[in-house]
């Protein structure tokens, strides 16, 4: 029998200021059913060295385990200077050109879970439109943009730092560079004229051209007045929009990583 109560406090079975005030004697039996109560008491105690381990859920009562080492396996629980310094999923790449390897620890086993995401920084710049990456000896899987688009040569630079994250079903490491949906994908050369009809309007694009000197053409003659455009600007070279802005008919230039939002009008075009 355990001389916990089951709310943590520790009872003997046996009093001996009761039993001598009501004429009891210590006999054997009543010593070993004390003897055995402080033994399954201390049975049930957690020891400080590990020997026994918890049995249950242990509710902390408002209270912290302070001083705790850094976890090194996936099932240990996390020290906060390791979420905050991103200790698990920021890492620097290595292998090859375009057969990137990463080496968390502690170590994924495959197969990955969808979604699993890594913030990494690219070693040597990547040559080819299909470079790879193998985390924990894994499966060797292609990086892809986001709309599993191929890459562009030269994407992945050396010092960049990406966020990358599983695609399961794709068995494919993708680069939010290019949402899901929502993507305007620019051809390669020249102009690219395309016209916004109300129901394309009043939606977020994010634009990647692959080449430099590419034009993106503005349409406003199909748009009703009031709708609006967002371009998520992310590519590495100069982006020219064309047409109707702020009611003059030219060519605006913007930069890498800029958002530009714009909303038509009848008089002045887009604005």
């Amino acid at each position: 029998m355990s001389g916990f109560d089951g709310n943590g406090t520790f009872i003997l079975p046996y009093n001996w200021q009761t039993d001598k005030a009501n004429g009891i004697k210590i006999r054997a039996d009543r010593m070993d059913g004390q003897d055995q109560a402080i033994a399954d008491g201390l049975t049930d105690c957690v020891t400080r060295d590990g020997q026994s381990p918890a049995t249950a859920n242990l509710p902390m009562g408002g209270f912290k385990h302070t001083g705790v080492a850094l976890a090194s396996a996936r099932t240990e629980y996390l020290r906060a200077s390791q979420a905050q310094d991103n200790d698990l999923t920021y890492f620097t790449t290595a292998g090859t050109i375009d057969a990137y390897t990463l080496t968390p620890a502690p170590a994924i086993t495959p197969p990955y879970t969808g979604g699993l995401s890594f913030l990494i920084k690219i070693h040597a710049t990547s040559t080819s439109t299909t470079p790879t990456l193998s985390v924990s000896g894994g499966t060797v899987a292609t990086i892809v943009n986001g709309d599993l688009s191929a890459l562009n040569a030269g994407d992945l630079v050396a010092g960049g730092q990406y966020r990358v994250s599983w695609e399961a079903s794709a068995g494919k490491w993708l680069l939010p560079n290019k949402a899901q949906a929502n993507v305007w994908g620019l051809t390669s050369g020249g102009f690219y004229n395309t016209s916004f009809a109300a129901t394309t309007a009043n939606a977020v694009y994010t634009v990647y051209p692959p080449t430099a000197g590419m034009y993106v053409g503005l349409n406003n003659s199909s748009v009703s007045a009031g709708k609006f455009l967002m371009l998520v600007y992310v590519g590495p070279y100069p982006l020219y929009v064309y047409g109707t802005i702020n009611g003059v008919a030219g060519t605006v230039s913007f930069t890498q990583r800029q958002t530009i939002p714009l909303s038509c009008t009848t008089t002045d075009g887009w604005v």
